[in-house]
């Protein structure tokens, strides 16, 4: 188990080319146009289910994205409002690519979901990564900005679609990851529980130059100053706490594994503050249980940290040996997806049909 214990200690990885793309100056927040809305067949790609996604547009204050929308079968009984799970894309994907990627609309027919993709133009970011480190979404005061945008978003298509305000997830890898964070940060209660697969903690990052410091060796910003910085974009708004699946590779070379602490420790010191509106050690994310996956018969070796804190909080930390930039457990044969890996999104609906 050495290997876990240096994981949680962490060391700067190399990536230096790939971080910098990761960063490039964003282009100004506007609305843009979308050439094409037409729903794409994802049914010949390998193990997909054989049923569209829609694609639309939609504009809020200004801002104008794309996004993709599963849904699951008309054919399939619910018996009440169904889950929504929004998934936010990393650099260079898009909502088709990423969708294969995890395989997550199989998941959806599984367990009767709706699922969101949110998608980056290649004009707000030459390689689509969402702005996460724009200080304009570390903040409410600004409401031109991607984190209004995915908001007002999600809020619409849950209002529109009935969906189960209880059963609300966000997801993300890497910048998309980054952005998560920030959604649960700045709006804790429009979620029941999010997960961060290689992500940064929130208000790491508000330029590039800081961005890729923080991707490469963790932020400086300390959990209680970037839990405040939360505390305040949520507008101070006590209710129960963010419960969070974060999961990291040990051989990432573009975010360091101490970014997957980091994260832990924000929303442990964010959760202190919105019980009570006080720095008190009043909440506490302890430790319960580590299991172990030998990576048996060619599967990369894994560790799942279990945490449980007040108020019927959990989280969970998944660290993969050998892992890269990658999800774990995806699809073959696509960038940023690792097929040897555990099911990143298996274990991710595990945990989130487990948050009260």
């Amino acid at each position: 188990m050495n290997w876990i214990a240096s994981f949680r200690s962490g060391t700067a990885l190399s990536g230096l080319t790939f971080c910098v793309l990761f960063l490039l100056p964003q282009a100004p927040m506007q609305s843009q146009a979308v050439r094409s809305t037409t729903p794409i067949d994802i049914s010949r790609i390998p193990s997909a289910p054989p049923a569209p996604m829609t694609y639309a547009e939609y504009s809020h204050d200004g801002v104008t994205r794309r996004y993709a929308l599963f849904s699951p079968p008309s054919t399939l009984s619910s018996p009440g409002p169904r889950p929504l799970l929004v998934l936010l894309h990393g650099c260079n994907q898009t909502a088709e690519t990423f969708a294969q990627s995890t395989r997550m609309n199989e998941l959806a027919i599984r367990e009767n979901a709706f699922v969101l993709y949110p998608e980056q133009s290649d004009k707000a970011h030459p390689l689509r990564c969402w702005n996460w480190f724009d200080p304009r979404n570390h903040t409410r005061e600004a409401s031109a900005s991607e984190r209004a945008w995915l908001a007002s978003l999600i809020t619409s298509i849950s209002t529109s679609l009935k969906t189960n305000p209880s059963k609300t997830f966000i997801a993300g890898l890497s910048a998309g990851a980054a952005m998560t964070v920030n959604m649960l940060s700045c709006h804790p209660d429009l979620f029941a529980a999010g997960a961060v697969f290689a992500g940064v903690p929130f208000a790491a990052a508000h330029e590039p130059t800081e961005g890729l410091k923080a991707m490469k060796s963790g932020t400086s910003v300390s959990p209680s100053l970037s839990a405040k910085k939360a505390f305040d974009c949520g507008e101070r708004a006590q209710g129960k706490p963010v419960s969070v699946f974060i999961a990291q590779g040990d051989a990432d070379p573009v975010v360091d594994r101490i970014n997957a602490t980091q994260i832990l420790k924000h929303f442990e010191a964010l959760n202190d503050l919105r019980d009570d509106s006080q720095a008190n050690g009043s909440f506490s994310f302890q430790s319960i249980r580590t299991k172990a996956g030998k990576g048996r018969r060619g599967q990369l070796a894994h560790a799942l940290l279990n945490y449980k804190g007040q108020n019927d909080a959990s989280a969970k930390l998944l660290q993969v040996k050998k892992l890269g930039h990658a999800w774990s457990g995806g699809q073959s044969g696509l960038p940023f997806s690792e097929p040897r890996g555990p099911s990143a999104s298996d274990m991710m609906w595990e945990f989130f049909s487990t948050v009260r």
